[in-house]
């Protein structure tokens, strides 16, 4: 018996209200999954023996969340890195130096963290990288310095997108900010705004 069915007859015991959440909410996800390595790993080791409500809840929750991946390069002035949706790279980063996780100098720890829209006081959204240790307001926004000099830098712990990367003398600059920032924009927010979580993974 494929995992669909033998999800759904276990389903069949449900009362009327979670019969309705699952319909609406887990049903129509349940092919995709079965088609995945989780799903094939769930058939064999016959999840749906311990609960198929239980199987249907992971499914849902592993299609309903996306990750992204940040992977960086410590330099002595700066961060860099490239952001990928699976083996896609979608664009460039930079962030401050590593410091500790100080405020204010350093770039954040590495993790795993979730995404959120954010509205920023100027009234354009941004996303916010939620629950960083003694951290607060880290955001996903444009920027091409995030090597600080006597005229800053356009990060205090934020993450930047550009598309490409010119380092010269140890400094760190980037190039066509807007474009890498709308493009991770345009991935990211009509997944939050379906009600879907995002995570961005850090290493």
């Amino acid at each position: 018996m494929k995992l669909k069915t033998q999800i759904t007859t276990q389903v069949a015991t449900l009362n009327k209200s979670a019969k309705r959440s699952f319909d609406k909410n887990i049903k129509p996800h349940l092919s995709k999954f079965a088609a995945t390595k989780q799903g094939k790993f769930a058939i064999k080791n016959k999840w749906y023996i311990a609960g198929g409500v239980g199987a249907a809840i992971l499914a849902y929750n592993l299609l309903a969340a996306k990750t992204l991946s940040l992977n960086r390069s410590y330099h002595k002035s700066a961060t860099t890195g490239t952001l990928r949706d699976g083996f896609f790279a979608i664009c460039k980063t930079m962030e401050l130096a590593w410091h500790d996780n100080k405020r204010m100098i350093s770039c954040i720890p590495e993790g795993t963290y979730e995404l959120k829209k954010y509205r920023r006081t100027s009234g354009v959204w941004a996303l916010e990288v939620r629950n960083v240790p003694n951290r607060t307001a880290i955001l996903i926004h444009k920027g091409t310095d995030a090597t600080p000099d006597e005229n800053g830098a356009d990060t205090l712990g934020c993450i930047l997108c550009v598309t490409d990367i010119v380092e010269n003398n140890g400094a760190y600059n980037g190039k066509n900010t807007t474009d890498a920032t709308q493009k991770v924009y345009d991935l990211v927010f009509p997944i939050l705004e379906s009600g879907k979580k995002v995570f961005l993974r850090i290493h």
